[in-house]
């Protein structure tokens, strides 16, 4: 996953395959076939600041985990379920209706701030 070029990655594939468990070796097999998408050395040339993971993916399970679950766990399905079924909406309708009603001044003042950047007549 780490491998900085293709022969690096290349190197450690074949590493794998001639020394790993045989069931391991075919479950990862099925992941080489996606490569593209998670291997560093294919994403070199993607702009991502050092961070290898996606923000947005990381607040949406922190908002799960603080707010909807509490930091307490769910022992089965049904109250994983019941978890995002009534506290998640609860959260989620606030969220909007906070918005709605005008009480957050930062993104208005963010619009404000760029419109006056902006050129004349534009």
């Amino acid at each position: 996953m780490y491998a900085k070029t293709d022969d690096d990655l290349q190197a450690a594939i074949a590493k794998l395959k001639e020394g790993g468990p045989r069931n391991y070796v075919e479950r990862v097999e099925k992941f080489l076939e996606r490569q593209e998408e998670w291997v560093m050395a294919h994403r070199m040339d993607v702009l991502y600041r050092g961070h290898n993971t996606n923000n947005f993916a990381e607040v949406s399970i922190r908002i799960i985990k603080d707010i909807v679950l509490c930091r307490t766990k769910a022992y089965n399905a049904y109250a994983l379920i019941d978890f995002i079924v009534s506290v998640y909406e609860e959260y989620f309708r606030r969220r909007i209706l906070h918005y709605a009603f005008n009480r957050e001044a930062n993104p208005r003042k963010i619009f404000d701030k760029l419109c006056r950047k902006l050129p004349p007549g534009n």
